[in-house]
């Protein structure tokens, strides 16, 4: 496991990143985001520890939600 939330600083080597959403606000994406969490909480592979939607919030977009893997399935 990742020692804090967010793949940019986790050891692990992904290797690669699928943007599935791009918006014009923040609150779409993290919508989004959050959505997506709560249909996939506690599969397999997930690692995601909170309910999302909290990521950083900008003044300009456009903003993405996406997703990083270790290996394509």
């Amino acid at each position: 496991m990742c020692p804090s939330p967010g793949y940019y600083r986790c050891g692990d080597k992904f290797k690669g990143m699928h943007v599935l959403f791009a918006g014009s606000t923040f609150e779409e994406a993290a919508l989004m985001e959050a959505a997506l969490i709560d249909v996939y909480q506690g599969r397999p592979g997930n690692r995601n520890m909170r309910a999302g939607g909290e990521g950083r919030n900008s003044e300009t977009g456009p903003f993405f939600t996406y997703l990083v893997f270790k290996l394509a399935m």
